[in-house]
């Protein structure tokens, strides 16, 4: 009887550890070999790279603010500083005027001007600082996600450029929009259940 009851407890543990496990554990590795011949090598910086493997995109808001995840916020500083979540940081892909200008182009023009703007606007030099600052959190955050407002172009451009350097980070299907909304959602829910 006491040995039933021990296992009962040991079982009992197992499964609580296993609930508060927010997401599966991250494989992560950094490349050993010479920069010059390995094939997960940046070929502009002939720089070493660490390769993260994929987790899929998420729509898991629960888990997602629930398990504390690491949040890389790829929207203007503008945007971060009206609203943003506890636990994200921001590395706009583009900043406030270039948001400004590329806004301005979409609305008078077109979404792919506005694209090509967008481009334009991201020179090398640009381009490598965001990258260098997108890989310094996705591996020290290894079990984060990344989002837009809308988890459509600028989380998809991120996404991507990540991939380019060894780096599958999952995305916030949805983005802050998304996120937003199940929250209000959830504490509308939460007001109507509390007992009057």
């Amino acid at each position: 009887n006491k040995t039933k009851q021990n296992k009962t407890k040991q079982n009992k543990r197992k499964q609580l550890q296993i609930h508060k496990m927010p997401h599966p554990p991250q494989m992560r590795h950094s490349i050993e070999t010479p920069a010059a011949n390995n094939a997960n090598t940046n070929a502009k910086t002939n720089t070493k790279i660490c390769v993260l493997s994929g987790r899929p995109n998420s729509s898991d808001y629960l888990s997602i603010f629930t398990g504390n995840a690491p949040l890389l916020d790829v929207r203007a500083e503008v945007e971060f500083t009206k609203g943003a979540f506890p636990t994200s940081v921001n590395i706009p892909i583009l900043d406030d005027e270039q948001r400004r200008l590329v806004g301005t182009c979409f609305k008078q023009q077109s979404a792919k001007a506005a694209f090509d703007l967008g481009r334009d606007l991201m020179t090398p030099e640009i381009q490598a600082s965001r990258i260098h600052d997108w890989t310094e959190f996705a591996k020290n955050n290894p079990n984060g996600y990344l989002y837009c407002f809308r988890g459509g172009q600028r989380s998809n451009i991120t996404q991507q450029e990540l991939k380019k350097v060894g780096i599958d980070y999952p995305l916030v299907e949805g983005g802050y929009k998304a996120m937003r909304t199940f929250l209000i959602e959830d504490l509308e829910k939460s007001i109507k259940e509390l007992p009057m």
